[in-house]
């Protein structure tokens, strides 16, 4: 049986969407990560997409790295 959480957990560090997201000036169903303006579409659910200043890149390798020293 597929375990959703499990696998989110698993691959937190491959895959992020949860990022705020904004609607792209003009534009219908385009959308940008809030905080760096970097499209969805480039960023492709990937965190070192996100520009190297993007507030929302720094916390989320921040907590990610705290929770793996936890796990150790």
């Amino acid at each position: 049986m597929f375990d959703q959480k499990k696998f989110y957990k698993n691959n937190l560090n491959k895959f992020v969407v949860n990022y705020p997201q904004e609607r792209l000036d003009g534009e219908l169903y385009k959308y940008c990560c809030a905080h760096c303006k970097v499209g969805t579409l480039e960023i492709r659910g990937k965190i070192e997409n996100h520009l190297d200043n993007c507030e929302f890149r720094i916390n989320f390798l921040k907590t990610l790295k705290e929770s793996n020293s936890n796990n150790l």
